[in-house]
């Protein structure tokens, strides 16, 4: 007969434990260990009897006596450790007493049952979900999403230009449209690029003066270009990894629009979300280097909210990542400290008999 018993970490280590528990319990120190804690209880037994002539004692004794010799050490049974972390391994450990494979399989697989029913009700859809991690794949995916910004600096420099002498004229000389439009625009380039300025323009990277009219479709071109080819290939690889840059690129596509489709009921492409997050960034930075640009308190409030954001990001990705690491620690060394102590437990019951 094989009981399992699992576990959601350092399945060996459990193994090696189990084997030392197991070697404990055959090595003869035990077993005079074992006749000392019998000899005990029955002169504590005899005591009480003679103090109270309660033949109920005597019972009680061969009761507890029976249900540790016979019970708790007798049978031998094999247990089967399965390791949550690593499901394709097979740990094995033989000849361990019914009295502790027993209550160890029996709680190990209740509470494996428990996190498989919270895990099946919790669970979004597959595309959502991702090779079934439940819902933090499809929440990850649409926080990381939220973090796309422009990544060649050279089209960075120009849409922070085009900002701050086409996208704020308009909105502040020309009144075409308000900081609140761009906000709540679902399209925002479609906004900034109402019947842009003739008279206004900026400088690009190449030294190349437009009119505000003329340097928007060569942006939007530049920009399409950047977010189809080099932003998609970038930010795949950093959220999926790997070293195959299509199958990074195809999973994106795939997953990212059934992300933003059920945490935002928004149906486009993972291009159209790609080029709407990254102007909004691109926008945020524009207006936020334009104000520094206008007074020294706004560049050292700027630069202070950078940092501070910054680091705060980074202390929560810190803490994530320890709680990551030292919840699953945690829970296997007090499991594994509750099965090592059965020898100790076995003693005891035989001294309170």
């Amino acid at each position: 007969m094989t009981m399992p018993v699992y576990v959601i970490a350092y399945g060996d280590v459990f193994r090696e434990s189990f084997n030392a528990i197991v070697t404990v319990l055959g090595t003869s120190m035990f077993s005079t260990a074992i006749r000392l804690a019998t000899l005990l209880a029955v002169i504590s037994t005899a005591l009480y009897y003679v103090k109270s002539h309660d033949l109920k004692t005597m019972l009680h004794w061969f009761i507890l006596y029976m249900a540790v010799t016979v019970v708790l050490l007798g049978p031998k049974i094999d247990i089967e450790i399965i390791d949550s972390a690593n499901p394709g391994s097979v740990l094995n450990v033989d000849n361990v007493p019914f009295g502790l494979a027993y209550p160890a399989s029996i709680i190990t697989a209740l509470g494996h049952a428990l996190t498989e029913a919270f895990d099946e009700a919790f669970h979004l859809p597959d595309d959502v979900s991702y090779t079934k991690t439940g819902m933090l794949f499809g929440s990850q995916l649409f926080r990381l999403s939220s973090g796309f910004h422009l990544v060649n600096p050279e089209t960075k420099n120009d849409f922070d230009q085009y900002v701050k002498n086409c996208v704020i004229g308009d909105m502040l000389i020309n009144k075409k449209y308000t900081l609140d439009d761009l906000v709540n625009a679902q399209d925002i380039w479609a906004t900034i690029s109402q019947r842009p300025s003739p008279i206004r323009g900026v400088i690009f990277h190449d030294g190349v003066f437009r009119t505000c009219a003329d340097a928007t479709p060569v942006l939007k071109q530049t920009i399409d270009n950047e977010v189809s080819s080099h932003a998609l290939t970038f930010f795949s690889e950093r959220i999926f990894g790997g070293d195959n840059s299509a199958e990074a690129v195809e999973k994106l596509q795939q997953y990212l629009p059934e992300a933003y489709q059920y945490y935002a009921n928004m149906s486009q492409s993972a291009s159209q979300i790609m080029s709407q997050n990254v102007l909004l960034n691109a926008m945020r930075e524009g207006i936020l280097n334009y104000a520094s640009e206008t007074g020294a308190t706004a560049a050292i409030l700027n630069v202070s909210t950078t940092t501070t954001m910054g680091r705060l990001l980074t202390g929560f990705i810190s803490a994530g990542q320890s709680i990551v690491y030292v919840l699953p620690v945690m829970q296997s060394v007090m499991l594994m400290l509750m099965f090592c102590l059965f020898p100790v437990i076995v003693l005891l019951s035989r001294c309170l008999v």
